[in-house]
């Protein structure tokens, strides 16, 4: 490849003796007469002779000067024109090598252009993904605030049941002690009372009066100043006492086992939103890895787009190191100066029309650069902020979760109780 520096002064003869321009002989000091007019003198005539033939040596050997420095030149102006040609050869590589680097570039800006559009649908599809996971979060949130408050209900209104079946059952215990004063069965307490079934409660109302008559006879007996209708009277009192205790034993049982089976369906339900609320974590995570993935590309593409433009300034460099080097040989070769002009003319042209290209495409790659970095940094925020929320959750639902086994402790304690 030729240089700048393989066209110095002393590249050729031509170079080292300078160029000489031919010029016009001085005119003869020697006055020649006319043919007719008489000859003043033989010397005289000898004189101008030998004058004339000495000019005649002089113009010859000018001659031969300007032949050998026109072939001379001839030769400098065939090894210019190749050198010519060899540079334009080297300024249509780079050329090419430039406008191959542009296409390059071009492509690799739809590339980016395509990578920013799926960023775009792929943050567009994030943050819809986390509206939907904060709907879900609100509405998990809302259910075990609820859930919260029902179990809250449920379980106040099982004390106050609990409360209630123990004055029931103190009070069945008042009933039927006064009745059995000799031979009484023994008289359970009213927390084991608590535990009494539906079943033994009907079998307690279907056996009461039965058993209750003959120790109120047997206490009859013993007193002997009673009348039989005033026993009647008694037991039937008490009987009208006993059943309305039994259906009120019954129907908090029944609201109890009610609580119970709304509890199972509340839990039940929260178990799918559990279910969707780790499955959008998944979903934010793999999201999250993909979208460092695609920041790992583009920064890839942004290397090599480097590597691009470097190669395009270098191409630059070297046209423009290549026209700099053809303008002082262009000034030497006359000859060629109209075809070199006439190319550098285009050169120019097309190098302008390359200029004002590859400037639009810097101008749309940093514009693209700076939407992709705000692309970035909106991201980033999204993230960290999806990140927070998801910690915040997390401990919410581990703090929701651990009340929540407490009660069902209490719960499973009462009802063991």
């Amino acid at each position: 490849d030729l240089g700048p520096d393989d066209f110095i002064p002393n590249g050729c003869a031509m170079c080292a003796i300078g160029f000489e321009s031919p010029s016009i002989p001085p005119s003869s000091a020697v006055n020649i007469p006319a043919v007719s007019d008489p000859v003043p003198s033989v010397d005289a005539f000898v004189v101008d002779a030998s004058a004339l033939e000495h000019e005649a040596q002089v113009l010859r050997s000018r001659l031969e000067l300007s032949t050998a420095l026109n072939a001379g030149l001839a030769t400098h102006a065939s090894e210019i024109h190749d050198q010519l040609i060899a540079l334009r050869e080297r300024a249509r590589k780079g050329y090419n090598l430039g406008l191959q680097a542009v296409d390059r570039l071009s492509s690799e800006v739809e590339t980016r252009d395509h990578i920013i559009r799926e960023l775009r649908d792929d943050n567009q599809g994030l943050r819809d993904q986390a509206f939907q996971a904060n709907t879900w979060r609100t509405q998990c949130n809302n259910l075990c605030k609820t859930t919260a408050d029902e179990a809250t209900s449920y379980q106040n209104a099982l004390a106050r049941a609990n409360a209630w079946i123990s004055s029931l059952n103190s009070q069945l215990a008042a009933a039927s002690v006064p009745a059995l004063p000799l031979a009484s069965p023994p008289v359970s307490t009213a927390a084991s009372l608590t535990s009494v079934t539906g079943d033994e409660l009907s079998r307690f109302r279907a056996d009461f009066l039965p058993r209750r008559l003959p120790f109120r006879l047997n206490g009859v007996e013993s007193v002997p100043s009673l009348p039989s209708e005033t026993l009647r009277a008694e037991s039937e009192r008490r009987r009208v006492q006993c059943d309305p205790t039994a259906a009120e034993l019954d129907d908090a049982r029944d609201s109890l086992d009610c609580s119970h089976r709304e509890l199972d369906v509340v839990r039940a339900a929260n178990q799918p939103l559990q279910y969707d609320l780790r499955r959008v974590n998944a979903l934010l995570v793999a999201h999250a890895e993909e979208h460092q993935r695609d920041i790992a590309r583009t920064r890839d593409l942004e290397t090599s787009s480097s590597a691009a433009e470097a190669a395009r300034v270098s191409a630059h460099a070297d046209q423009d190191s290549a026209q700099a080097s053809v303008l002082p040989i262009a000034s030497r070769a006359a000859s060629f100066r109209s075809a070199l002009v006439d190319d550098r003319r285009s050169a120019t042209q097309r190098l302008v029309q390359t200029q004002e290209r590859v400037r639009r495409l810097t101008a749309r790659a940093v514009g693209l650069e700076n939407a992709l970095a705000l692309s970035q940094q909106a991201l980033q925020a999204k993230i960290a902020q999806l990140g927070g929320l998801i910690d915040h959750d997390f401990l919410r639902k581990r703090t929701g979760r651990s009340r929540f086994e407490v009660m069902q402790s209490h719960e499973d304690a009462s009802t063991e109780s």
